[in-house]
């Protein structure tokens, strides 16, 4: 979709959003518990994800009984207003066509290719020293910064651009969406998250980042809203010459260092902490934004959630502080978010091991928002 076509369709869209053709969703407390509804109908939880290529799966899982699949419908960001949907409608023509009548829960990635660090040399995630940040697989990696506004000024315009072309080929088929960024559309942040391939080498620098230009302003804005005047900055920091203009996030050694066994104490300085919070802020803020446009962007007539809140993530991480995934309680009290999606802990992926999740279930349910535990473990079928 070039960017002459796409001008042209934001009337068509508005129609779409406000049609009453379109399937509907929405959660409701059912028995005291919140429970997915479809077309005003209680409905069930039980999804089914076919990731491999191919219709394979999906057939087997049509075979054993299943109507809805959370599916990734990965699109092509090819420049700044410039989108490849056609990944997106081969698989979707290809599953309906064994099944007219499936229903999709997509999850959507916003994430534009190497372009958008030719394009936009000071809005992709840094380390501390200035490199990009990123884990393995891309290389070098280029990831935007979440506290760029280009870069959401951007993946505004193609959420909409995605929206549209799913909604109004697809829309009676599909129950959702899920919001996603970083690793995997996790919401795990790109440097954040440490797995060694077979023969691979270890990450020289693991856990650091965002240091980019837009993120040390932000940094910057989210302590003189918290602090309001110097001298509280000064106090809390214990930082005598401190000022707003002047506050550097903390290297990668201070993030790293504790001041009290394995804490950080505030009575010596809440720098570091408050470079936790308001990294962790800043991820929150970013889901809550797009759930906020696809609701929009849906009439508020779909459920819209996210991966989020894995606080025990038992992948070889430094620390729940480096994944973005602290703002848990924020992202709980939104709105716009209908459910909470994590996987179970992966130290039990064995035939006969344990599930027990990497969030707080009980805490979703609560807020009255649906959740979904990601089981994605090998059956007695695999080989």
């Amino acid at each position: 979709m070039r960017h002459l076509t796409w001008v042209a369709s934001l009337t068509a869209l508005a129609s779409l959003t406000g049609s009453s053709a379109s399937l509907t969703s929405d959660v409701r407390e059912h028995n005291g518990a919140p429970a997915l509804y479809v077309n005003g109908r209680l409905t069930s939880q039980v999804l089914a994800a076919p990731y491999r290529p191919g219709t394979a799966d999906f057939t087997d899982f049509l075979q054993a009984g299943q109507s809805i699949f959370d599916i990734y419908l990965r699109f092509r960001w090819t420049a700044p207003e410039e989108y490849d949907f056609s990944g997106i409608d081969q698989i979707m023509d290809a599953y309906l066509k064994l099944e007219p009548k499936a229903l999709f829960l997509p999850r959507i990635l916003l994430s534009p290719g190497n372009w958008w660090c030719k394009e936009f040399p000071k809005d992709f995630t840094m380390r501390d020293d200035g490199t990009p940040a990123g884990m393995f697989g891309q290389q070098p990696p280029c990831y935007p910064s979440l506290s760029s506004a280009k870069y959401r000024e951007l993946s505004h315009k193609a959420v909409t651009a995605f929206i549209h072309h799913v909604e109004s080929k697809y829309g009676e088929n599909i129950v959702g969406y899920q919001v996603g960024n970083g690793f995997g559309g996790e919401w795990l942040m790109f440097n954040s998250f440490w797995e060694i391939r077979p023969g691979g080498t270890p990450p020289t620098k693991f856990g650091v980042e965002d240091y980019s230009p837009a993120a040390r302003a932000g940094f910057r804005a989210w302590l003189q809203e918290k602090y309001a005047t110097i001298d509280a900055l000064r106090h809390a920091w214990g930082d005598p010459k401190v000022t707003f203009e002047t506050a550097a996030p903390p290297n990668e050694v201070e993030r790293y260092t504790s001041t009290h066994g394995i804490f950080f104490d505030s009575g010596v300085s809440s720098r570091v902490p408050d470079f936790f919070s308001w990294f962790n802020d800043t991820v929150a803020d970013a889901l809550i934004e797009n759930a906020q446009w696809v609701k929009e962007l849906t009439g508020r007539r779909k459920i819209v959630g996210a991966f989020y809140g894995y606080l025990w993530c038992n992948f070889p991480n430094l620390s729940v502080n480096h994944t973005g995934h602290l703002g848990l309680a924020k992202v709980l009290r939104a709105p716009d978010v209908d459910f909470i999606a994590s996987p179970y802990t992966y130290d039990n992926k064995q035939i006969g091991g344990p599930n027990n999740s990497q969030t707080l279930p009980e805490a979703v349910a609560l807020h009255g928002k649906l959740y979904f535990n990601e089981v994605d473990t090998e059956t007695n079928l695999h080989q």
